[in-house]
């Protein structure tokens, strides 16, 4: 029993130091290997975003673009194919496990030992992983079965997340304030003008 005790030990202790390995590994830098991706996975303020960078179909990938029946994207071996930056890894680590046969997000294991990662949808999407429904195969991301790149996000993406935001926001706080003595629903409706005119639509 102490033997046991003493390798299940020591594999924890090496799972902290892979952990640690993995956490100090910078992003990838080589232009041979980057210019190989199929897709990058990055994240900003918690939200996962998708960008496939294939423009067709080949052996490491299959779109929609050129799939009319294929209702996602899916990048295969994505130890060589698929980025992620670790912010990314973060945020999928909220995505639940044990979802339906078919997912929005799944990273799993095909029968040739290669990892894949899919979502349904367009190539460019956003998905929040709190709310994301994953195939019942999740078992969480596969940082070491990706590369690692830097958390460069699209502008265009960051700015659609902010106005969600902030259009979470508004309503939160509108929903409390009403039935407050304070509450002036003119000033609401200037401040709900104010944030259209910034093409924010609450």
């Amino acid at each position: 029993m102490n033997r046991l005790k003493e390798l299940v030990d020591d594999c924890k202790r090496i799972d902290e130091k892979m952990e640690s390995i993995w956490d100090s590994l910078p992003p990838e830098t080589d232009p041979e290997v980057l210019k190989n991706l199929k897709a990058k996975i990055t994240a900003y303020k918690g939200i996962i975003i998708t960008n496939v960078l294939a423009t067709k179909s080949d052996e490491n990938c299959t779109l929609s673009v050129d799939h009319p029946n294929h209702i996602g994207q899916t990048i295969h071996d994505t130890e060589n194919y698929l980025g992620v930056s670790k912010e990314a890894i973060k945020a999928m680590e909220s995505i639940p496990g044990a979802g339906d046969d078919v997912g929005e997000v799944d990273w799993f294991e095909s029968n040739d030992g290669q990892w894949n990662f899919g979502w349904m949808g367009p190539p460019k999407r956003l998905i929040n992983p709190k709310t994301a429904e994953s195939s019942n195969t999740w078992k969480g991301p596969q940082k070491h079965k990706c590369v690692i790149i830097e958390n460069e996000v699209p502008e265009e993406a960051k700015k659609t997340i902010d106005k969600g935001q902030i259009k979470e926001m508004f309503h939160t706080l509108w929903t409390k304030a009403v039935g407050t003595p304070d509450y002036d629903k003119e000033e609401w409706k200037e401040l709900s003008l104010m944030l259209y005119k910034e093409g924010i639509e609450v």
